[in-house]
């Protein structure tokens, strides 16, 4: 900053006329925006002197930082690769045990069909049986029926032969007389 002038000075360019006043405040303006400037390359190299400085103090206790993040993060990294692998490994677990449990599904499934499949055939053959059980015994019945039927018919046959017999000799009995 720009000394301050004496009392006296400062007044005596007051009572000068109004050109050199004037002067006076350019030159103030001057000096005001002079220092400005020099107050502006200063500060800007205040600036860069505490920059580097607190680059150089805090420098060590960055890099230990930095130290410190990756190591967490290579160590979360290698849990979350730990966690991953774990998943992998129970995911190939559960498709064996799903392919072992649907084996052993087929194979109960194929016993159980196989089983069923028994059982239909010997039903198949106990019906098919009983059928020719049954079937015999009404082809018995029939013939025992046609049998009966036809002794019967012989039997109605003989005594019409007999009837149309007695019949004729009772006619020719009757002509003869």
């Amino acid at each position: 900053m720009a000394p301050k002038l004496k009392r006296k000075t400062r007044n005596k360019l007051i009572g000068k006329d109004n050109d050199d006043k004037l002067s006076v405040q350019d030159v103030k303006r001057e000096k005001f925006f002079h220092e400005l400037k020099l107050s502006a390359l200063n500060t800007e190299r205040n600036r860069r002197f505490w920059r580097e400085t607190l680059i150089r103090v805090k420098m060590p206790d960055v890099w230990r930082k930095i130290d410190v993040t990756w190591q967490t993060l290579e160590h979360a990294i290698d849990f979350k690769d730990y966690s991953v692998s774990l998943l992998l490994d129970s995911l190939q677990e559960a498709r064996n045990q799903h392919r072992t449990i649907n084996g052993a599904h087929v194979e109960l499934i194929d016993k159980s069909l196989e089983a069923h499949e028994t059982r239909l055939a010997d039903a198949n053959m106990l019906f098919y049986g009983n059928v020719r059980t049954v079937l015999a015994d009404k082809i018995s019945q029939f013939e025992n029926i046609n049998r009966r039927r036809n002794k019967k018919e012989i039997a109605l046959r003989k005594i019409n032969l007999l009837v149309k017999s007695t019949h004729l000799w009772r006619m020719v009995k009757t002509k003869k007389e």
